[in-house]
Order: C-alpha cells, then sequence, then structure tokens
C-alpha cells in the first residue's frame, strides 16, 4: 500500500513542527490510518539538563513518540483528517514522565484541495512558520525563537499553492497557555496571520521569504495567574537552498512586546535573532553552525544572550539518525545565557551526543 498523503502533507502544511513519519495500517475506499514514531537515547552534557528543567548531571535520556493520523474523502473535493501524537520522557529521574504520555499535538479538519484547509485543535501557531528556517537543530534548536509553544484552542485555514502559502488562526479563551515569554498564563483569546513565497531554485537553491504577526489578549479575571493586558509578536524569516541538500543559508528575526495592566510595570519588549549556516552531503552527513542572540529589555532591566551552535549528523538511512551537538555561551549578559548559567553567572557551554530511530 502507498503512504497516506497526510503523513506528507500535514506534517508541512498543518503545523506538525517535528518530522513525520508514518506506517500504513490500513487504506482503502478513500480511507487511511497510520501510525508512526520515533525512539531516541541522548547523552547530555552535565548542566545541559538545567535548559530543561531538570538537574544538572551528565545523564543519558530517553525519549519516545507515537502518532496516528487518519484520512478519509468526504467527496470527491473533501477530505477529512485527523493527527495526534504524544510523548513520553526521561530527563535525568527515573520516575519522570515516563511511563505516560503527554499530549503534543491533537487536531482534525478539512482539506479542500487546491482552496486550502480548515483545521482545529492543538498545535504549534502558524506564527511559528515564519521564524522556523532556522529550527534545524536537534536538542537545543530555536532557543532564541519566540512563540513556537504548542496550545490547544485553535482554528486555523490554511493555503498553499504556486509558491505562496499562507494561515490565519484564531486563538480561543485557554487557561494554562504557554508562552514562551510569559511563562504559564491565561489568555482570553487572539490571532495570528502568516504569509510566505518560495521561488523556484535560484543557483542553489529555492528562495522563501516569510512574515507572521500574532496578538494575545490577557485573561485578568479573578486568579489570572499573570496581570498582563496584551501581547504583540512580529517576525520575518529568510532561507535560501533546501536543508540537507547542499548548501542551506537561513536567518529570522521575531520582536515580542508585551503590555501590562498596571500602569507602574514597564513593557517587556523582546528581540531575537538566529542565523544558520547548513551543507547536506549526498552521503547523509549534514553539517551546521549557527548564532543566536536574543534582548530582553523591561524598564532598567536589559540582558542579552548569545550562544553559538554547532552541529554534525548522519542519516544512516531514512529511519536511523544519530549527531553531535555542542551549544557555547558568546560571552552573553549574567542571567540572560541561552545556555544553563554557572555559579559565577555565566554561560555554561552544554553538549550532545544522539541516536534515534524514526518509524
Amino acid at each position: 500500500m502507498k503512504k497516506s498523503l497526510l503523513a506528507l502533507a500535514v506534517a508541512s502544511a498543518a503545523f506538525v513542527a517535528t518530522s513525520v513519519s508514518a506506517t500504513p495500517v490500513y487504506n482503502k475506499d478513500g480511507t487511511s490510518l497510520d501510525i508512526g514514531g520515533r525512539i531516541e537515547a541522548l547523552w547530555l552534557s552535565g548542566g545541559a539538563h538545567k535548559v530543561k528543567g531538570a538537574n544538572g548531571d551528565s545523564t543519558v535520556r530517553n525519549r519516545a513518540r507515537l502518532n496516528i493520523t487518519g484520512r478519509t474523502q468526504i467527496n470527491s473535493a473533501v477530505a477529512g483528517y485527523g493527527f495526534a501524537e504524544w510523548q513520553s520522557q526521561n530527563v535525568g529521574d527515573s520516575k519522570g514522565e515516563t511511563g505516560s504520555f503527554v499530549s503534543r499535538d491533537q487536531y482534525v479538519g478539512l482539506d479542500f484541495g487546491r482552496y486550502g484547509k480548515v483545521q482545529a485543535g492543538r498545535y504549534e501557531d502558524p506564527f511559528q512558520y515564519a521564524s522556523d528556517v532556522t529550527d534545524h537543530f536537534e536538542e537545543y534548536g530555536c532557543m532564541a525563537l519566540v512563540g513556537d509553544e504548542r496550545n490547544s484552542g485553535k482554528l486555523s485555514y490554511m493555503y498553499s499553492g504556486y509558491g505562496f502559502d499562507g494561515f490565519v488562526t484564531a486563538q480561543f479563551a485557554e487557561d494554562n497557555y504557554d508562552s514562551d515569554v510569559l511563562g504559564t498564563t491565561n489568555v482570553n483569546g487572539g490571532f495570528s496571520a502568516y504569509a510566505g513565497y518560495t521561488t523556484p531554485t535560484v543557483g542553489f537553491g529555492p528562495i522563501s521569504i516569510r512574515v507572521a504577526y500574532k496578538y494575545l489578549d490577557g485573561q485578568n479575571d479573578e486568579g489570572a495567574l499573570v496581570a498582563w493586558d496584551n501581547e504583540k509578536t512580529w517576525a520575518a524569516g529568510l532561507s535560501w537552498g533546501t536543508f540537507k541538500k547542499g548548501l542551506y543559508l537561513a536567518v529570522d528575526y521575531t520582536y515580542d512586546k508585551v503590555q501590562f495592566t498596571s500602569d507602574a510595570t514597564e513593557d517587556l519588549k523582546t528581540k531575537a535573532f538566529e542565523s544558520i549556516i547548513s551543507y547536506g552531503f549526498d552521503s547523509g552527513v549534514v553539517l551546521s553552525t549557527g548564532y543566536q542572540v536574543r534582548k530582553t529589555e523591561q524598564g532598567a532591566i536589559d540582558g542579552t544572550g548569545k550562544l553559538w551552535q554547532a552541529n554534525v549528523a548522519y542519516n544512516i538511512n531514512p529511519n536511523f539518525r544519530v549527531w553531535a551537538e555542542a551549544n557555547i555561551d558568546a560571552s552573553s549578559d549574567d542571567g540572560y545565557s541561552r545556555t544553563p548559567a554557572k555559579e559565577d553567572g555565566d554561560g555554561e557551554n552544554v553538549f550532545a551526543i544522539g541516536a534515534r530511530y524514526t518509524f
């Protein structure tokens, strides 16, 4: 049986951040069901786990994901689809999350072919797709990026054709919304929009230009977690080439501003820049390096985190990948390092070696 188109189309156009590989288990009369996932083991140097909120020991971490995709042809013009993915992982504590699956993505949608798709549920906001041109490192990709969290309560329309991509999303009220800038908070609603254009091959590859905007309204009723009024985020991304296939260059920039309910609280502003240079060989070896800067301002508070990254990966075959990654603090201000902080406040360099099997 052929692979369901959903395993490829939805992965790129429906906000699944990680690559999706799936094995067909049913495909008959226009209805298909695929099961996929990944299992990986990763050695992390001492201190690396602090980035993930766990202990600072050097250890081997394990993680597994399981996903299911379904698609059914409703009529000649419309197809329905659904996707769900769960994750279980160990981050230096054997009790941790191991033994229970945590939801990553859960959504359903209608595919109208050349007229686009409508989708609702939990997934990464399409805003993130303006900036993910640099999201090609393994464990600590997009450390400076703002706005790449998964949240529920979304309804989106997406279009892709003739080199153009467009997404519009409505965010409905949600408690415990995961915000990169505000942490866990409550939102009353919001929206986001994304537009992009990818040219045919120019020189060594296509050129992709992407822009996005996101607005969130704070839910400041009784018991609100953070007393904020609104959050506005702008983003732009530019890439040249195809990642893993020869030379690839990309940069992105995001600007985020949070206004608070109290006039006595200054606006919180975050500016982030990321870049990557990569080369993918026919053998499956991919070499990548990048630089990231994230500046935070709030009244008298002003600090900048800087990070150099390097990654060597080898795709042995489509199912098995190994890699080594280094994350080097680049003279960040005390307390603003994008790597874990040492006792003296400076950034601590961290390293990782991993292997992943995808099915």
